[in-house]
C-alpha cells in the first residue's frame, strides 16, 4: 500500500456509549468515537494484543498510524438506566467463584448513549505486513475478537468499504470528517451547529491516555468548513478528511 492509499470501512450498531473522560458515576458519552477508541477497535478486529511490540497501542499509535472519522448519521443521544451492583469489599469473594457475596445491593445508573450511531473511518499503518493482514481480514468480513463501540454490551458492525485512494490538498474546504480545532481553524457557518469536545488521541501500553486533543463536528452530520486546511480528497467516496492529528 502506497502513502496516497488507506483502508476504508463503515462502522455502525445500534447504540453507542464513548465515556468522557471526566465523567465517572453518571458517564456521558462523546458524539463520536475517539482515536483510542477507534484504535482499540481496529485491534480487536485485528486481533492485537494489549501488550508487546504488536500491541493494538503500538500499531495504532500516532506515529505509526493515521486514522479520519467521518460522521455518517446526526448525533442523537439518549438515556437510559442501567443496573449496576454494588459489590465494594466483596470483589475477592467474587473473582474466585468460592461463594455468593454475603450482599447485593442494586443502584440504577443514569447512562448517556449514541443512538444508532454510525461513522465511516479511514486508516493507514506504517507496518505493510500489518495493512495486509487487515486489507484481508476485512475484505472476507471477518473479526478476530468481537469489536463494539464504546463499551462490551454494544456491539460492532462494519462494511468494507475497500481500499481508496488519497488526492493531497490544500486551501479553505469543506471538510467531511471530524477536525482537530488544535490544528485546524474552522469557519463558523450559519445554520449549523457545532460542538467541540476534549478527547483521548493516544495511549501507552499501560493504557493511560498520553494525549488529548480538542475535537469539533457538526451535530448534524455535515460539512465543517476549515481555512487553509490540508487534507486528503477521496475520489471513491467523494469525502475530504483530514486525519486526527494531521
Amino acid at each position: 500500500m502506497t502513502a496516497d492509499e488507506a483502508l476504508g470501512l463503515e462502522i455502525y450498531g445500534d447504540y453507542g456509549q464513548f465515556r468522557k473522560n471526566y465523567t465517572t458515576s453518571s458517564p456521558l458519552t462523546h458524539g463520536f468515537p475517539p482515536r483510542t477508541a477507534v484504535a482499540g477497535l481496529l485491534g480487536a478486529i485485528g486481533g492485537l494484543p494489549n501488550e508487546g511490540d504488536e500491541s493494538y497501542q503500538r500499531v495504532f499509535s500516532p506515529t505509526e498510524s493515521e486514522i479520519a472519522v467521518v460522521l455518517r448519521n446526526p448525533v442523537r443521544k439518549q438515556r437510559v438506566n442501567k443496573n449496576m451492583l454494588k459489590v465494594k469489599g466483596e470483589t475477592q469473594r467474587l473473582t474466585t467463584l468460592r461463594e455468593p457475596p454475603e450482599s447485593i445491593q442494586r443502584n440504577q445508573v443514569p447512562f448517556e448513549l449514541l443512538r444508532e450511531p454510525r461513522f465511516r473511518v479511514y486508516f493507514r499503518l506504517n507496518d505493510e505486513e500489518q495493512m495486509k493482514r487487515y486489507e484481508s481480514l476485512l475484505e472476507e468480513g471477518k473479526s478476530v475478537y468481537t469489536p463494539y463501540l464504546g463499551i462490551s454490551e454494544l456491539i460492532a458492525e462494519y462494511d468494507y468499504i475497500g481500499r481508496v485512494g488519497l488526492k493531497e490538498r490544500s486551501g479553505t474546504s469543506q471538510i467531511d470528517s471530524i477536525v482537530n480545532k488544535d490544528i485546524h481553524s474552522p469557519v463558523f457557518e450559519k445554520g449549523k451547529k457545532y460542538q467541540r469536545e476534549n478527547a483521548s488521541m493516544a495511549m501507552n501500553n499501560d493504557r493511560v491516555v498520553q494525549t488529548f486533543s480538542d475535537i469539533m463536528y457538526e451535530s448534524a452530520g455535515d460539512s465543517i468548513r476549515v481555512k487553509d486546511a490540508e487534507y486528503y480528497e477521496v475520489p471513491d467516496t467523494g469525502d475530504r478528511i483530514t486525519f486526527f492529528l494531521r
